[in-house]
């Protein structure tokens, strides 16, 4: 019983931790995304 319980919370902890990290994630490509086309654009002006 004990051994079930434990992974009930393992794979509630990941899925919370999915779901905390996906907008951080999210918000680190678009920051990425708009450095390169920043970047991008200003060596080819």
């Amino acid at each position: 019983m004990e051994y079930l319980n434990l992974v009930i919370l393992y794979k509630q902890s990941k899925f919370i931790l999915s779901i905390c990290m996906f907008p951080i994630l999210a918000i680190s490509a678009i920051s990425l995304n708009q450095t390169d086309t920043t970047q991008f654009l200003c060596r080819h002006t």
